[in-house]
């Protein structure tokens, strides 16, 4: 009993004394332990069930969590390998005094377990008291009313402990093989080793700027959304793996290369700067990497779920059309044969919709209809299409699109003509065409369009090209719809009619005309072979604000998460350059050097190392920019110029931050490198 009262008394005494080192890393696993908690409350709380949001919600934040696990143990990983660097003098002087490296690993055991604990307690009351205040902003993100009571979550709590104790454990068995196979006076002087210059690794850094490179290359070439969301992952690998190699191969051939410079280098500024510069960049590539790439994470994952929640307004305009959209799947293969629709049953439809908002006094202020085919073709030569792949070859798939002359000059006002075998022409890409075939039907092109009234959205026409075309007649949008339904069978894509108005007033006014639109055309009496259904702008934007809140909710824990763990590697990288750099300062001082020039020298030394991630990541971001903007064009979010603002605005906040945590920790290095603690 005796002996386990001596080591939490020594256990604790080590920590209170450290307390520089351990209360930040306390912190740290304390906010850890508060956002997992928050996190799987939202996942498991029964309080959640009772938003009608709740299946969105738990999607993600069961996300949140995978997202948890492994952030949790890079950053409680990164922070106990600094404090026990730290410590192995202390470690080494306990052997050296008496006690056996098993008797190290019992007080690191007890030392640990304190830390747990701590955090644990701190962790789990933090969560539990912002709990609540997590529900409501979700609550309020989505529009939902607040759900009343306050509860605690076992499995939450559960989730914590195991998360905590998987990372505390894993850094106890580090922390006890590290002591294990050191010897006492390698553990004892292991701070006093003596540092070499950094070798010019240039493979590396070669390897380095081909890496970054190719990721800038694909962000900035790569045109198609489909493509983009292939690629993205592949670029991020290539991005992070540059940025290891630039601050740790690439920053020290540059420093090499300014030294080789005799006319510049052998300088009093110069000199002290690049030599300085030389050591600092082997010291702390690592850490400047891992500030670089999660300041990349946080502007990346803020700007973008920010733009995604303020441009829901751009999404839903995208996603309907219409206020009110009605689609009728005219001609249609089913249980293996071609039934063909009756033309006036779309009529039938349009009549009756319109009748019922006239008679339900609803402000009608546009109500439109025309027919439509939409299928994929693979594009084999400029032009030319298919249906048909199992020829193989190089293509290139594309969203195919047609309709009527009389439909588009009702559409858009105009008065055109068409004859059979000639057609309008608009692709995506802009280019033009002289002639476009499918399947062996050929279409002269009488002009290129540069824009197309009908906004269909579909997944597949904004992942692939598109190319749509007016034909002069029903029959001959029958003749084509023919071509694919031969080659796809079930498959095949129906000819639609599409119905659509615009109708104002209040939202309430919006879904109570939808209501009176389905109601009518649910009492037509529409054969076997028609389908109907029906969308609403105003219905479904409860489902997407859900969607979208739900993404923003956990880009804002995520974003935190990482921003708390920039600050806490930038405050133990100041304090690791602060003690090093005291005795820099000392040895400079020592063979005459100007004390104002050698403050100056490290105080540039610290400023350009402690942006430099900053402005790296920035870098990141800008090259990254038309990639994310072309990702962003999947979730029906076009608007390059509110993504564009978001990005701005996160970037000049992020730097604002960053700034002010350089100022704090800036305090703590002054005071280490004047003696001062």
């Amino acid at each position: 009993m005796k002996r386990l009262l001596l080591y939490c008394r020594m256990a604790g005494g080590n920590i209170v004394r450290s307390r520089r080192f351990y209360l930040p890393y306390l912190l740290c696993c304390a906010g850890i332990g508060a956002l997992s908690y928050i996190v799987g409350f939202l996942c498991m709380d029964r309080m959640v069930d009772a938003m009608p949001g709740a299946a969105y919600v738990r999607s993600f934040m069961w996300l949140g969590v995978y997202v948890m696990v492994f952030f949790s143990f890079f950053i409680i990983r990164y922070a106990n390998s600094f404090i026990i660097k730290r410590r192995r003098r202390e470690l080494g002087l306990y052997n050296i005094l008496g006690l056996r490296k098993g008797n190290i690993a019992v007080l690191m055991a007890f030392e640990m377990a304190m830390l747990f604990g701590v955090s644990l307690a701190a962790g789990l009351g933090g969560g539990i008291l912002f709990s609540k205040l997590a529900l409501l902003l979700l609550a309020r993100t989505l529009s939902f009313p607040v759900p009343m009571g306050f509860s605690v979550s076992g499995g939450a709590i559960a989730l914590t402990a195991g998360l905590l104790a998987a990372d505390f454990l894993f850094c106890l068995a580090a922390n006890i093989w590290g002591v294990l196979r050191s010897s006492p006076m390698q553990l004892l002087h292991s701070s006093d080793e003596g540092e070499r210059e950094p070798k010019s690794r240039w493979a590396l850094a070669v390897l380095g700027l081909i890496c970054l490179g190719g990721g800038y290359w694909i962000a900035v070439v790569t045109k198609n959304p489909l493509d983009a969301l292939l690629l993205f992952f592949i670029a991020v690998v290539l991005v992070i793996t540059g940025t290891y190699c630039l601050f740790t191969a690439v920053s020290i051939a540059v420093l090499k290369l300014l030294r080789r410079n005799k006319r510049f280098y052998y300088r009093p500024g110069p000199f002290t700067a690049v030599s300085g510069l030389l050591f600092r960049m082997k010291q702390n590539a690592v850490g400047m990497a891992n500030i670089c790439i999660l300041a990349t994470m946080v502007l990346v994952t803020i700007s973008t779920t920010v733009s995604l929640y303020a441009g829901i307004g751009d999404v839903v305009n995208t996603q309907y059309p219409y206020e009110i959209q009605v689609e009728l799947n005219l001609n249609n293969y089913y249980d293996g044969a071609f039934h063909p629709a009756d033309p006036g049953d779309g009529q039938k439809v349009y009549t009756a919709v319109l009748d019922a908002l006239e008679k339900g006094g609803y402000d009608v202020e546009k109500a439109e209809s025309f027919h439509a085919l939409t299928f994929t073709a693979a594009e084999t030569a400029k032009g030319v299409y298919t249906c048909d792949r199992s020829a193989g070859g190089n293509f290139f798939l594309t969203a195919m699109g047609f309709t009527t002359v009389e439909d588009y000059n009702a559409l858009t006002g105009q008065d055109l003509a068409l004859a059979p075998g000639e057609a309008l022409s608009y692709a995506s890409t802009g280019q033009d065409y002289a002639e476009v075939a499918v399947d062996g039907l050929s279409f002269a092109v009488k002009g290129n369009l540069d824009s197309f009234p009908i906004s269909t959205w579909d997944a597949t026409e904004v992942m692939l090209n598109a190319h749509f075309l007016v034909v002069d007649s029903e029959e001959t949008l029958n003749e084509v719809f023919m071509l694919q339904a031969e080659m796809y069978g079930e498959n095949c894509s129906p000819l639609r009619y599409t119905v659509g108005a615009e109708v104002g007033g209040s939202g309430q006014e919006k879904r109570a005309a939808y209501d009176a639109a389905v109601d009518a055309y649910r009492k037509l009496d529409i054969p076997d072979g028609v389908s109907l259904y029906s969308m609403s702008r105003q219905a479904d934007l409860a489902d997407i604000t859900q969607l979208y809140g739900s993404f923003l909710f956990l880009g804002i824990l995520l974003g935190g998460a990482f921003m708390m763990a920039a600050v806490l590697i930038i405050y133990y990288k100041q304090v690791s350059e602060g003690y090093d750099d005291r005795e820099r300062f000392a040895i400079m001082e020592k063979v005459g050097m100007d004390a104002g020039l050698v403050r100056k020298t490290i105080r540039t030394q610290v400023l350009l190392v402690f942006f430099l991630p900053l402005m790296t990541a920035g870098v990141h971001i800008l090259f990254a920019f038309p990639m994310i903007a072309r990702l962003l064009t999947l979730f029906s979010l076009s608007n390059i110029g509110l993504f564009g603002a978001c990005t701005a605005v996160t970037l000049v906040l992020f730097a604002a931050v960053y700034t002010v945590v350089y100022l704090l920790t800036a305090r703590t290095y002054y005071k280490i490198v004047q003696g001062k603690t």
